[in-house]
């Protein structure tokens, strides 16, 4: 349950201003449904969407296998970039 200083709260406005690597996961029956998650994506110039098929909410134990590739894979590939 949300409550007190982050209940009313949405930065969703100011995901366009993100200068990082960014990578969205989103299991594909996740509470914070696929398409959500695709909508920020588009959000934050550059960033990478991976939805993991089968998977819910806790994609690391749903999916482990695909969600430890996907994750491994964004970090070799912006490996150094961050500065």
């Amino acid at each position: 349950m949300i409550d007190r200083s982050f209940k009313d709260y949405d930065g969703t406005a100011r995901l366009g201003e993100l200068r990082l690597p960014v990578l969205w996961m989103a299991g594909e029956f996740d509470e914070t449904s696929p398409a959500a998650a695709k909508d920020f994506q588009r959000m934050v110039p550059g960033s990478e969407y991976v939805e993991l098929k089968g998977a819910g909410h806790l994609t690391m134990w749903d999916a482990r296998g695909k969600y430890l590739r996907g994750v491994r894979r964004f970090l070799n590939a912006h490996e150094g970039r961050t500065r």
